[in-house]
């Protein structure tokens, strides 16, 4: 386990963006795709406005209105978990994606999503917890749910890189990791917002660029405290390894 130094994480996450933000790109817009589909086969959205304004200038009784209101209530809402559950299963592979792409493995392919049904049981509950720890700590003043975001942003990616984990050995793992640097990711977590706003300054285009430079600095930091899996970079040289600070 290695020092993280953000200028080093930086670079190589901007080495890795110029290299792979293709990859990355065309695996958005699929994303993008599939979901907007779904949700369009679902029938979620005008069609229920329009259902609702139906039923308001219809000549329904108040019981006849009420049953067709949890009808719609019923569809919107399956429809609603139905599209959740498509947008992380997509999530899923697009992080594997990202760790193919920066352990050198730049090439799309569907086996990314050839997971375990039990990984993504185990990822979506994993990503629960998360989320509720994530906001009660942004209940307390903002910056307690970004030091935990920081100290809990590995957990997917070590259980797809220990598929036979369960939730809380991924949990603890991240929580272990990021134990030593636990104020230098929570900087760097701060960093990350920085490269968002100035993404937003740039006609909005760069956001995309700060996300990705973002998801390839969250993989290189991962690898560095994991015990110096290599990153790849210009050179093998230039990698994280077991000899080296980040």
């Amino acid at each position: 386990m290695k020092k993280i130094i953000i200028s080093e994480v930086i670079s190589q996450a901007w080495e890795l963006t110029k290299k792979h933000w293709a990859v990355i790109l065309a695996c958005a817009i699929i994303m993008t795709v599939v979901q907007y589909f779904i949700t369009a086969i679902m029938g979620f959205g005008s069609s229920m406005g329009l259902q609702l304004a139906q039923m308001q200038n219809s000549q329904m009784s108040p019981e006849e209105q009420m049953q067709m209101l949890m009808q719609i209530l019923t569809a919107s809402t399956g429809a609603t978990i139905v599209s959740l559950i498509v947008s992380f299963v997509l999530s899923v592979g697009f992080y594997q994606t990202v760790l193919n792409c920066a352990r050198g493995n730049g090439q799309f392919t569907l086996d990314a999503w050839k997971q375990p049904a039990a990984l993504y049981v185990k990822i979506l509950i994993a990503s629960v917890v998360f989320i509720i720890l994530y906001y009660i700590g942004l209940i307390f003043c903002i910056l307690p749910g970004i030091y935990l975001a920081a100290r809990l942003q590995f957990t997917v990616y070590y259980m797809l890189d220990h598929k036979d984990c369960d939730v809380l050995d991924g949990i603890k793992a991240s929580w272990r990791m990021t134990e030593k640097d636990a104020f230098t990711l929570f900087g760097l977590a701060l960093v990350y917002i920085g490269l968002y706003i100035l993404g937003l300054l740039c006609c909005c285009v760069g956001v995309y660029v700060s996300m990705i430079v973002v998801l390839f600095g969250t993989v290189v930091c991962y690898f560095a405290l994991a015990d110096g899996t290599k990153t790849e970079s210009k050179s093998d040289s230039e990698g994280y390894d077991k000899s080296e600070k980040a």
